[in-house]
Parts: C-alpha cells; structure tokens; sequence
C-alpha cells in the first residue's frame, strides 16, 4: 500500500503536529489490480481512521460503537487525491468500490471480497502498527497510536470472528 522505507523514515525522523503517524505518503490501495488511491499522498492516521469508518458502516452491529472514532465520514474515504466508496453487498461478502483519484477522470467501479479487502488492510495496518511505528520510542506513548492501534485491535477481532481466521 505505501513505500516501507518512506513510512520509517517519516516515523523516526519526522515531526507530525499532532501526533508522530500524522505525515504525508503515496499511497495505493488495490482492488482486483485496480490502484483506487492511484499513488495519491494521504496522512497515514487520517486515512486509516477513514477506512474503519467505512468499515463500521459496514457491520454497524459489530464495529459501530466499538471503534474509537475522531469523526464519521460514513462509507466515505477521502483524502487529497482521491476519493473512494465502499458499498457492500453482505448476501455476497462483497464491496463495490466506487473511485476516482488525480490520476483520472471520472468514477470507476470494482467488486472486491469483503474479506480480501478487509484482510490487506489488517496486513498493511500491522505493518505500521507493530514493525515501523516501535522504531520510534517516543511514538509509542503516543495517544493518537494508542487509540488506532486499540481500533485496529478491535478491528482484527471483528475479521477474526467474522472468517475464524487465526
């Protein structure tokens, strides 16, 4: 999803304003090789916490209100650059993705599994969470990484249940 080597380096020597994950990186999130963030920059905190947003939307019963949430954007994900939706289908265990990003023009559409999805998003948020962002001592006091990383906690026990996924 994002350049590893960039993302240490912004945690370890970066200066964040409000919190040592708020930072600048290309991003690309692929839907069934489509790029639906098209290597847009986003700040890491504001993009995870859109994304299980999105997600407590999704399964309000189980995610609702147990996410520790800054704001509500709904099944909304939008950063500079880009812009997405996801729409599921739970007959299916399906989202449809709905985006555009600076790179094109117009909306497009991909049908993703919502586990695979759900799945690449816990992969790349424990990456960040429990190998780069411990470079960083001081991070880990960080009240900002504490309240993602207890979401993402939270997170990973809803797809745990969900898929019985060990």
């Amino acid at each position: 999803m994002w350049d590893r080597v960039k993302v240490e380096e912004e945690v370890v020597t970066g200066e964040g304003n409000i919190s040592c994950l708020d930072f600048w990186v290309p991003v690309h999130i692929y839907a069934d090789g489509n790029d639906i963030a098209g290597g847009s920059f986003t700040n890491m905190y504001s993009f995870y916490t859109a994304l299980l947003n999105a997600f407590s939307v999704i399964d309000p019963e189980n995610l609702s209100d147990k996410l520790v949430r800054l704001s509500h954007q709904g099944n909304k994900i939008s950063e500079v650059g880009f812009t997405f939706y996801l729409h599921p289908d739970l007959a299916n265990d399906a989202l449809t993705i709905r985006y555009t990003h600076a790179h094109q023009d117009g909306y497009s559409v991909v049908k993703i599994g919502i586990k695979d999805f759900a799945g690449e998003i816990l992969r790349s948020a424990k990456e960040l969470l429990e190998e780069i962002v411990p470079l960083d001592a001081e991070c880990n006091e960080d009240a900002f990484y504490q309240a993602l990383k207890k979401d993402f906690e939270i997170f990973r026990d809803w797809y745990n249940r969900r898929y019985r996924y060990v």
